[in-house]
């Protein structure tokens, strides 16, 4: 079972005439990163939150946003925090001034910045009320954002899997192929090394046999493709069974990688060759693949 390292995730809810909002989303990463964007009346909490999350997702750089919004109808008004608002619009005024644009500025540019509209003050147990309420919602978007990160990762591992098919089929042709390249083989280097010495009597035919034997037995790839298709069945076992299988993949996908280069480097004949092409290509594009992996 995997999990894909992208995904986005929302959950919302009203508490006391205010609409609490989450929203979580996350990219690759080789480990875990997790950011927040909180409103200022609970950035204190800000690493209870960042636990929830970090403890359901051990891979990707996530961003945690949380915000508030005040229903009108409930008779309980916004704040505004004239000195920040201010600040806000001094800073834009001077940022004008130094790019020379004449752009005014306009009361939604300052409202945008956060923490400009806050709630009223609260006491320390309605502020640990509302942060119960921020970590229910919290846990919501996060179970959906996993769910939708596994629905990404059964996509992707039906492609990986259809990927591992393509390359037991190029290691059946390679096998077909090399079934007898050691008797040609030996043929072969027997020859050119006949061709290469003017007077044959010079050499030991019996000695010159048992080189050239020597080296045909070792164009032979039957136990490096016995390999590569062992790592092929335990990618996908780790696929099925590993709760978080993107590192063990990453070492297997490396021998597959180094079994095709010895089966490359031990084979004279062009159309294993070209197959050993196709195999790293395929390796290729499926560690591609698994870096969205979780």
């Amino acid at each position: 079972m995997i999990y894909s390292m992208t995904g986005f995730g929302n959950a919302q809810t009203n508490y006391l005439g205010t609409t609490i909002s989450v929203e979580i989303r996350s990219v690759n990463h080789r480990f875990s990163e997790i950011t927040a964007r909180l409103p200022r009346l609970i950035s204190s909490f800000e690493q209870q939150i960042r636990d929830i999350v970090k403890n359901q997702i051990e891979r990707g750089k996530i961003n945690i946003s949380v915000s508030f919004s005040r229903n009108e109808e409930t008779g309980v008004k916004s704040q505004i925090n004239e000195t920040l608002a201010l600040s806000y619009y001094k800073m834009l005024e001077n940022l004008n001034k130094k790019l020379g644009i004449d752009e005014k500025i306009k009361i939604e540019h300052i409202l945008s910045f956060p923490d400009v509209i806050v709630m009223p003050e609260t006491s320390d147990e309605e502020q640990q009320n509302l942060v119960n309420e921020v970590c229910k919602v919290v846990e919501e978007a996060t179970k959906r954002f996993k769910r939708m990160r596994f629905e990404e990762g059964e996509q992707l591992a039906k492609d990986l899997i259809s990927r591992i098919k393509l390359l037991n089929s190029n290691l059946d042709k390679i096998e077909k192929i090399a079934k007898n390249m050691s008797r040609e083989t030996y043929e072969i280097l027997l020859a050119r090394v006949s061709n290469l010495v003017k007077d044959p009597s010079v050499l030991s035919q019996e000695r010159l046999e048992l080189e050239v034997a020597l080296l045909a037995d070792k164009s032979d790839v039957t136990e490096e493709i016995t390999r590569f298709r062992s790592h092929n069945k335990m990618f996908l076992e780790t696929l099925e069974n590993s709760t978080s299988p993107g590192r063990r993949i990453n070492f297997i996908l490396q021998e597959m990688f180094r079994e095709a280069n010895t089966i490359g480097s031990k084979s004279i004949k062009s159309e294993i060759a070209h197959l050993v092409v196709n195999l790293k290509e395929e390796v290729e594009r499926i560690r591609e693949q698994v870096q969205n992996v979780e």
